[in-house]
C-alpha cells in the first residue's frame, strides 16, 4: 500500500475518532445540563412551595383530625404549582395527588430520585412542610428529545463534515506528498546515471530542506564523476605522451645496439655508441622515475608536513645542487637561511632540483634559490619561456623548446611535477618570465597537512610574462 494511501486512511480514522469523541462529550454535557436544570428548577419550585405552605398552616389550635386534614388539604390547593405535579402526605395518608403515581413509595424513602416510568423520564423530590410531606414530580421527557434531535442534527453535521474529509484528505495528502515523488524521479534520474538535471526544490519545509541534500548529493556526484572523468582522460593522455616519449630512446637504443652486434666498429665508434646507450638508458630511468612519482602523487598520496626550516633544506639539497652544476656547468647561488614553514624536506627537495635543472636547460648561467618565510624562490638568467608557452609549461611531456629539450634528455615532465607537489602543500606556483633574460619561479608553501580534492591547476598556477 502507497504511503499516500496509508497517511489518508490514518487521517481520516483520527478525523472520525475525533469527531465521534467530540460529539459524544458535546451531548453528554447537554444531557447533564438540561436534567441539572430540570432538577435546579423542580428544587427551587420545590423549597418555595414548602417554605410558603408551612407558614400558612401554623394558625394554632386543636381541631379533629377530619378537619385538620381538610383545612390541610384545602389550603395547598390554594398554591399555584404551575407544570410541576405535587402530592401532599399527613400522617402517613395522601391528602393531594395530581401525579398519578404514589411518589411516597417511587421514592422509597429517598429525597430525590430520577424515575422512569413507561416511556417517560421524571424526576421526583420530597421535603418537610411541618407536619406535612410534600413530593414534586418534574417530567424530563423533553431533555430526551432534545438530546435526540441534537443526536441527529450531529449525525447529519458529523457525516458531511467527515465525507467533506474523505474526499479532501486524498488529495490534499497526495499534494503534499508531491516533493516525495519528484526526489523519487531525481533518484532514479540519478541512478540512471542523469546527473545533469537539477532537483527542484520548493517551499521551506522538511521536505525541501531533504530536495536541498539531494541536489547537494546531485553535485557532489556530477563534480567526483567529472573529476574522474578528467583524471581518466589525464591519464589516458599521459599514457599516450608517454608512449611517444619512450618511442625516440627506444628506437636510438634499439638501432645503436644492433649497430653494436652485427657491425665491425671501429674502438671509437664502439665507445660513442656505449655513451649514447648510456646516456638514453640514464633518461629513460629519469623519465620512469619522475612519471611514477608525479603518478603516485597524483593518486592522492598522503605527506607528512612538519616544521621545517631553512637549514634542514639546505643541508639536504645543497649536495644534489652542486653535483648538478658541475654536470650542467649553471651556477647555483643558494641561500635558504630564511626559510621556515611545515612541509615535506624531500618533496621540497624535488621541487629546487627540478626548478634548477630547467633553468640550467634553458641556458642560465647563473640560478639563485633563496628562502623567506614560507616562501621559495629560483631565479635564473636563462633564455624565458615564450609567452605562448607560459600558460602551458605545468602540463605533464609539454617542452617549449623540444628540440633542446630533447637533446638534453628532459621529457617536460619537471614543473608538472612540481606543480603536483606544490598542491599537496596547499601552496603557490608563480612563474615570471622575460623571454631573453630569465625566468623567476616563486613556490608558496602552505601549512596544512589534509589532501583534499586538489584543484586545477589553474586555481593556483600564476604565470605573466615580464617585458
Amino acid at each position: 500500500m502507497k504511503i499516500s494511501r496509508k497517511l489518508s486512511l490514518l487521517s481520516i480514522g483520527l478525523c472520525a475518532l475525533t469527531l465521534i469523541l467530540c460529539g459524544a462529550l458535546f451531548l453528554l454535557t447537554v444531557y447533564r445540563r438540561s436534567l441539572d436544570s430540570v432538577r435546579d428548577n423542580a428544587q427551587t419550585l420545590l423549597s418555595y412551595v414548602a417554605a410558603s405552605y408551612e407558614i400558612a398552616v401554623e394558625e394554632p389550635g386543636e381541631r379533629p383530625a377530619l378537619v385538620e386534614r381538610s383545612r390541610l388539604q384545602f389550603l395547598f390547593r390554594q398554591f399555584e404549582t404551575g407544570d410541576a405535579r405535587w402530592q401532599l402526605t399527613y400522617g402517613g395518608e395522601t391528602l393531594y395527588n395530581d401525579s398519578g403515581l404514589a411518589l411516597d413509595r417511587l421514592l422509597d424513602g429517598r429525597d430525590e430520585a430520577y424515575l422512569s416510568v413507561g416511556a417517560k423520564r421524571l424526576y421526583a423530590a420530597k421535603a418537610q412542610a411541618g407536619t406535612c410531606t410534600l413530593y414534586v414530580l418534574s417530567d424530563c421527557s423533553p431533555v430526551f428529545f432534545e438530546l435526540q434531535g441534537l443526536t441527529r442534527l450531529f449525525a447529519l453535521i458529523g457525516g458531511g463534515a467527515f465525507l467533506l474529509i474523505a474526499v479532501l484528505t486524498p488529495l490534499l495528502t497526495r499534494a503534499l506528498l508531491s516533493p516525495l515523488k519528484e526526489l523519487e524521479r531525481a533518484a532514479r534520474r540519478i541512478a540512471g546515471g542523469d546527473y545533469q538535471t537539477p532537483v527542484a526544490v520548493k517551499h521551506n519545509d522538511e521536505i525541501a530542506s531533504l530536495g536541498r541534500s539531494f541536489e547537494q548529493m546531485r553535485q557532489s556526484v556530477q563534480a567526483h564523476l567529472l573529476r574522474v572523468t578528467e583524471v581518466a582522460e589525464e591519464r589516458k593522455l599521459l599514457l599516450g605522451a608517454l608512449t611517444h616519449e619512450l618511442k625516440t630512446p627506444l628506437t636510438s637504443i634499439v638501432g645503436y645496439s644492433e649497430a653494436l652486434e652485427k657491425l665491425n666498429l671501429s674502438p671509437a665508434q664502439q665507445r660513442e655508441s656505449i655513451a649514447f646507450l648510456h646516456r638514453e638508458s640514464r633518461r629513460l630511468e629519469s623519465l620512469t622515475q619522475k612519471l611514477m612519482r608525479l603518478i603516485t602523487l597524483s593518486d592522492g598520496e598522503r605527506i607528512d608536513c612538519v616544521p621545517l626550516g631553512g637549514e634542514q633544506l639546505d643541508a639536504i639539497v645543497r649536495p644534489l645542487l652542486q653535483a648538478a652544476s658541475e654536470k650542467s656547468g649553471s651556477a647555483a647561488d643558494l641561500d635558504l637561511s630564511g626559510f621556515r614553514a611545515a612541509g615535506d624536506a624531500d618533496l621540497l627537495c624535488t621541487v629546487l632540483t627540478n626548478l634548477y635543472d630547467n633553468a640550467a636547460s634553458a641556458g642560465a648561467k647563473t640560478v639563485r634559490i633563496t628562502g623567506s618565510g614560507n616562501r621559495l624562490t629560483v631565479a635564473d638568467d636563462g633564455s624565458g619561456i615564450p609567452e605562448a608557452a607560459l600558460a602551458r609549461v605545468t602540463e605533464p611531456f609539454f617542452r617549449a623548446d623540444k628540440a633542446r629539450s630533447r637533446t638534453g634528455g628532459h621529457a617536460g615532465l619537471g614543473l608538472a611535477l612540481v606543480r603536483q607537489i606544490v598542491q599537496l602543500h596547499r601552496g603557490t606556483l608563480t612563474i615570471e618570465t622575460s623571454p631573453g633574460r630569465g625566468t623567476t619561479v616563486t613556490v608558496t608553501v602552505g601549512d596544512r597537512n589534509e589532501t583534499e580534492s586538489l584543484p586545477d591547476a589553474a586555481d593556483f598556477v600564476t604565470a605573466r610574462v615580464v617585458s
